[in-house]
């Protein structure tokens, strides 16, 4: 994956700024100083968007380049959802697994390992584990009342280990899978 000089896979903290509405779920992607570093925005038609929900997010540089995309694939029962790479080619799967007491969630990355979030999910207070070994780490935020009386979280995903740009993608597209399947349980 090619990599821009100083661009957002450059960093090892992303501070996520959703800015939702009736039919878009976008993020602003900030570094630890609050500068503007990247952007996540909602695809699909709009119609589509209005009666299922956001169900494609774009991962892309300020410039507009685009890093991933996330799609949301349309399943009955447990939720499937996949990340592209920017060539079109399947990067990673996320899929939120059955379990009696907690809510889990892998990111199967092709060519690589099986990332697995643990914690307490839907509070974004998360721990990415591979092998065991804990990967990156996601809390919650405070963005202020006015952001949070508007429908705008704030969360911040940090690497705790030396990660490769594959998986930083990886990792943010399993954060915005996770964002999308507890949109769709907070309708239902």
């Amino acid at each position: 994956m090619e990599q821009h000089q100083g661009g957002l896979l450059s960093h090892n903290t992303f501070v996520m700024q959703q800015r939702t509405n009736f039919n878009s779920n976008n993020f602003e992607i900030l570094d630890q100083q609050g500068n503007p570093i990247g952007k996540v925005e909602t695809g699909g038609s709009t119609l589509g968007r209005m009666f299922l929900g956001s169900r494609e997010l774009t991962i892309t540089e300020l410039d507009g380049t685009v890093l991933a995309q996330l799609k949301d694939q349309f399943s009955i029962g447990r939720e499937r959802m996949t990340i592209f790479d920017a060539n079109g080619q399947v990067l990673a799967n996320v899929l939120k697994r059955f379990t009696l007491i907690h809510k889990r969630i892998d990111i199967d990355v092709v060519d690589g390992p099986t990332i697995e979030l643990h914690g307490r999910l839907m509070d974004y207070d998360i721990q990415f584990q591979v092998n065991g070994e804990v990967v990156a780490e996601a809390s919650r935020k405070w963005g202020g009342f006015s952001a949070g009386f508007l429908g705008h979280s704030r969360y911040v995903l940090g690497f705790t280990v030396e990660t490769p740009p594959v998986a930083k993608v990886a990792l943010l597209g399993g954060m915005l899978a996770l964002d999308l399947i507890r949109e769709k349980e907070s309708r239902n």
